[in-house]
């Protein structure tokens, strides 16, 4: 809870290296869910906070039918054509280098081992908790480890 934050509106633009690096975290995550029809962003004390991330890491809403493929994950392309920081994708290039030049396998594992097993409800493929955190590093490592999900300034 933010006490008098407010929804974001466009009204006050967010500093262009954080718009950028939300537009990385949602490329990454694959993220649909960050449009005008539901920012899901918040402004506090003229922060920009990133809230709601039910509709991110796309790939594991098909879990139920059985694990898919992280290397086809990796590939498949974001679409920022309806992000409402869609206005900041050139500065996408200085994310990526920052962020990917950071982030390890070794930090996503350590980032899922702190989700509760409550959280982690079984899978076909991956019944137990640290089979299904597993799963989730390896999505996550496959795609970090490929730049065909990351937009360009030109194309959206």
């Amino acid at each position: 809870f933010l006490p008098g934050s407010f929804g974001y509106d466009g009204d006050l633009a967010p500093h262009a290296e954080i718009a950028a690096r939300v537009l990385w975290l949602d490329a990454f995550c694959a993220n649909v869910d960050r449009s005008w029809h539901n920012p899901n962003l918040l402004l506090w004390h003229d922060d920009l906070w990133v809230i709601d991330h039910g509709a991110a890491l796309y790939f594991h809403h098909a879990w139920n039918n059985g694990l898919t493929d992280p290397a086809r994950f990796a590939q498949q392309p974001w679409d920022a054509s309806d992000h409402v920081l869609r206005k900041y994708l050139a500065g996408l290039p200085a994310a990526d280098a920052e962020i990917s030049g950071r982030l390890t396998e070794a930090d996503l594992a350590e980032v899922v081992g702190r989700v509760p097993d409550a959280w982690l409800e079984p899978v076909p493929g991956a019944e137990a908790p640290d089979q299904l955190r597993g799963a989730y590093v390896a999505f996550l490592t496959a795609r970090l480890g490929t730049r065909q999900w990351l937009p360009v300034a030109g194309a959206a």
